[in-house]
């Protein structure tokens, strides 16, 4: 939950690109070759734990529910979570 409510509460910030030229970045996950770190915009270890919004460990387990692919994301649009009340296997190998 410190993820999600960090992700919820993020602004947009200006960043500048190694040429010096001045950037608004929107983005609120970038990972992968969606991180432009040439024009200045930070990763998620940058914007919620060196901010002290969320541990390591706390942003380590998130990355396990995040979709993405080799091109990694730039933005969480929505999170939902679901409560499972009751498991019931129909079929197990014996």
């Amino acid at each position: 939950m410190p993820v999600i409510e960090a992700v919820k509460g993020f602004k947009q910030y200006e960043g500048k690109s190694r040429s010096g030229s001045d950037w608004t970045h929107h983005n609120n996950f970038p990972t992968g070759d969606c991180l432009r770190e040439d024009l200045g915009e930070k990763s998620p270890e940058e914007l919620y734990v060196k901010t002290g919004l969320v541990t390591p460990e706390q942003l380590e387990a998130f990355y396990e529910f995040v979709p993405s692919n080799e091109d990694g994301i730039h933005t969480i649009e929505s999170v939902k979570l679901l409560k499972v009340l009751e498991e019931q296997t129909w079929v197990s190998r014996i």
